[in-house]
Order: C-alpha cells, then sequence, then structure tokens
C-alpha cells in the first residue's frame, strides 16, 4: 500500500471516528432531557422549565381521578401542577390554638419555676380527656404546713378533673413548713414577704405556654392559709375568673381587683383552728388573730360590685348567703357548713388536723360545679 492510501484511509478512520462521538453526543444530550423531565414530575426543582417538544402538553399532566393533588396544589380542574417555588406557610397551616399542644393523660407532671431568688414548684395533672377547644385550669392550694403533693391527695381535684376535663395544678408554698404570703397570715412567707402572687400568676403563664389554657376559665382554690392566699389573688391578680376558699378568710387590707371575680367560701361552724367568728381557735397552730367570715365577706362583696344586700337559704346542714345586686355573670356566694370541722369538707380523713371531715358536703364538686358555670 502507498503512502497516499494510507493518508487516505487515515483521513477516513477519522471521520468515522468523528460521526461516532457526534452520534454519542447527541445520546447523551437526549438522556439528559430526559432525567430533567423526570426531574420535574417527582417536584425536584430544575434549573430553568424546559421547552416542550412539538405535539407534547405544555405543562405536567393533571393527575389522574382518585389520585391526591400534590402539597399547596389548587384543586382547580384543568390547571397544571403548581411550580417548585416556595410559598409562605398560610394561617392554616399554623397550629390550631384552640387545640391542645400535648396529649392527654392520666399523669402528674412535676415543674419547676425560678422567680423571687427561689425555686418553685408546682404538681400539673392531666386528665385522660381534655376538650377540644383550651382547657380551664385549676389551681389548688395546701394549707399551712403543706404541700402541693399533700392537697393533691387530700381535695381530690383529680377525680373531678377526670369528669370535668380540667387541668389541676397544685403548687408548693416556701419555709420548711410551707406557707403562703396571704396577707396577714402565714409563716415563712410573711415574714419573707414572698410574693406569692407573681408565682402563681408566673405559674399560670408557664402552663399556658405547655398547653392550650382558656384564659376565661382559670379558677383558684384553696385550703386554710390556701383559701386566704385564694383570695388575696381575687383581690390582686388578673389572672382568674373565680376563686373558691374552704376554710379560710380575707387576711389583706384592701380588696382592689383590676375585674370582678365571682368568690365562694366554705367555712364549717366547728372549725377550731380558724373560727368562723375570727380571732384563735384552740386548735390554731398560727399566732395570727382571723378576720372573721362575716367581715371578709363585707369587703369582698362590695369590692366584687355586689350593692344589692345579701339573701340565705338552708339545705340540710348547708346554709348559703348569696349576695344580691352583682354584675352581670358574677357571684358571691358563702356556704356554712353546720358541724364541719377545719378539714377539707368530703376529704381525705385522716391526714390531717385530726377529727374526720365532714360528709354533708363535697367541697372538692361544689367549687367545680361553682367554676364550671363562668365561662
Amino acid at each position: 500500500m502507498t503512502n497516499s492510501e494510507l493518508r487516505t484511509g487515515d483521513h477516513r478512520s477519522l471521520w468515522v471516528l468523528a460521526a461516532g462521538l457526534l452520534v454519542v453526543l447527541i445520546v447523551l444530550a437526549g438522556c439528559r432531557k430526559d432525567d430533567d423531565g423526570g426531574a420535574a414530575a417527582t417536584g425536584s426543582a430544575p434549573s430553568g422549565t424546559p421547552t416542550p417538544l412539538a405535539g407534547e402538553p405544555s405543562g405536567t399532566p393533571t393527575p389522574l381521578t382518585g389520585e391526591p393533588s400534590p402539597p399547596n396544589a389548587t384543586a382547580t380542574a384543568g390547571a397544571t401542577e403548581p411550580t417548585a417555588t416556595p410559598v409562605a406557610p398560610s394561617e392554616t397551616d399554623a397550629p390550631d390554638p384552640t387545640v391542645a399542644q400535648q396529649p392527654p393523660g392520666p399523669r402528674t407532671e412535676t415543674a419547676t419555676l425560678a422567680i423571687g431568688g427561689r425555686e418553685r414548684t408546682w404538681l400539673l395533672y392531666v386528665p385522660s380527656t381534655l376538650p377540644a377547644g383550651p382547657a380551664p385550669l385549676v389551681i389548688g392550694l395546701h394549707g399551712g404546713f403543706g404541700s402541693g403533693e399533700q392537697f393533691e391527695r387530700t381535695a381530690r381535684f383529680n377525680e373531678q378533673a377526670e369528669e370535668g376535663g380540667f387541668l389541676a395544678a397544685y403548687p408548693d408554698g416556701t419555709g420548711g413548713f410551707p406557707t403562703w404570703n396571704g396577707g396577714r397570715c402565714c409563716g415563712y412567707a410573711v415574714r419573707e414577704n414572698v410574693d406569692d402572687v407573681a408565682f402563681i400568676e408566673a405559674m399560670v403563664d408557664a402552663i399556658s405556654v405547655e398547653y392550650s389554657v382558656d384564659p376565661a376559665r382559670i379558677y383558684a382554690s384553696g385550703h386554710s392559709n390556701g383559701a386566704i392566699m385564694a383570695l388575696r389573688l381575687a383581690c390582686e391578680s388578673g389572672h382568674f375568673r373565680a376563686v373558691g376558699a374552704v376554710a379560710g378568710s380575707l387576711e389583706v387590707a384592701q380588696c382592689n381587683p383590676s375585674h370582678s371575680v365571682s368568690t365562694l367560701l366554705i367555712h364549717g361552724d366547728a372549725d377550731e383552728s380558724h373560727p368562723l367568728e375570727g380571732g384563735q381557735g384552740p386548735q390554731s397552730v398560727s399566732s395570727v388573730d382571723f378576720t372573721s367570715v362575716a367581715d371578709s365577706m363585707a369587703v369582698l362583696a362590695p369590692a366584687m360590685g355586689c350593692s344589692g344586700g345579701s339573701q340565705d337559704s338552708v339545705n340540710g346542714a348547708i346554709t348559703t348567703t348569696v349576695w344580691l345586686g352583682c354584675p352581670p355573670g358574677v357571684v358571691v356566694e358563702l356556704q356554712v357548713v353546720a358541724g364541719a370541722s377545719h378539714n377539707w369538707p368530703g376529704g381525705v380523713p385522716g391526714l390531717i388536723f385530726g377529727s374526720d371531715p365532714s360528709d354533708d358536703l363535697d367541697a372538692t364538686a361544689e367549687l367545680w360545679a361553682f367554676f364550671s358555670q363562668f365561662q
């Protein structure tokens, strides 16, 4: 073979090689286009919108009947799938504030809060079922020398919470023998001027962060020194719709509430620790001369806007006094239980104060019936 023939063969080989490379490039370009089309179908954002070939539809096919629409898609007949451009969340995407943010119980949680240079603690009972909307919250304040755990057992609000579907919180007072600063009573909390109003309000706020709490249905209850504290809350805190006090009295000099608070006092006429008539009794554990229940009500009723006198009724062992001329939706009431001692009526017997509690009234059920009428 001559050199001229070799050169001619080389040129032909080069042309064949170039043609082969061109075919490969065309095939690769077609594959890449297919890949880009597949990415757009699965929701991945391609870099630009490919131009459809002649005869192809100008968009992603509409899902077949019965197939779910893609997220954020508008279910309009004939509409194409939206692009992958991020969409700002709408109000409907936000958590529903009317639904409890935590799962239901039943369970008792322990919580702490640093306030006023102290570490404060409480228990929170979550019932088996909470309402679909915001839940009521009941605060239970133990008596002097008690604790949240003790009051949880004594008052049995957990059982009522199961029936009523509300959260029940049991905070602890301060000191080695825990007390509340209810004004003139009692103990360590008064001596150290502990701001228990601020603590209880902060506790309510903390619970409301974790759970959907109805601000119009927050109630405070208490026994003995806890009852004194509950009445102080009625006078000084704007957090509560109603309060209930068992075996307590008003021990602050003034009562100037930011709004009228429905108030129920329950007291035994045989209470020798915190006498109905005031002063000290033979079983008093505090050196405080308590304000009488009558004088307490004489301050509380007008402070809550009641200006029409009072009306009494008797049902068995219970004498009920209801104040008249109160603002709409406000009730101020006193129930005196004949023969009842200082113990929580209807509560667990034998825990404190020696004698068994009266069985003529279930104070827990009565308080919840009172609270639940205010929404």
